[in-house]
């Protein structure tokens, strides 16, 4: 099924909304387009961050993939609690977690081959009543 409208139903609409939709979706592909030059343009690093956009951009209708490179050795991410650190050295890359505001272990548990789950401790044993 079709997002677009018909040009049967183009025709059947007030005529203020032809020129105030044409504009909109003017508005809306120069946004894709700045947004596409802003990440094309960063400079490429060791990290970066990838997300599954659906802005428009894509030949195929799906998401986009978007990519920000983040600029030093090390980013960190807070999620549920917990702390999650990565560091690029030479030689390695070192992961360390911890809980947000105190202290205590976050369980990691392995997943399968080279994959492991950080769980908050709270959700540990599931969902309590």
């Amino acid at each position: 099924m079709s997002t677009s409208p018909t040009p049967e139903q183009i025709r059947k609409l007030p005529k203020w909304a032809r020129p105030y939709m044409l504009d909109l979706i003017r508005h809306r592909e120069e946004a894709v387009k700045a947004l596409t030059q802003f990440t094309d343009s960063s400079t490429p690093s060791k990290m970066n961050v990838e997300d599954l956009v659906c802005d428009g951009a894509s030949k195929t209708r799906g998401p986009s993939t978007r990519r920000h490179y983040v600029q030093g050795r090390g980013i960190t991410i807070t999620h549920n609690g917990m702390r999650l650190d990565v560091l690029c050295r030479d030689e390695a890359i070192d992961l360390s977690w911890s809980r947000i505001g105190g202290a205590g272990d976050v369980p990691m548990i392995p997943r399968s081959h080279n994959q492991v789950w950080l769980v908050a401790p709270k959700d540990l044993y599931g969902p309590r009543d």
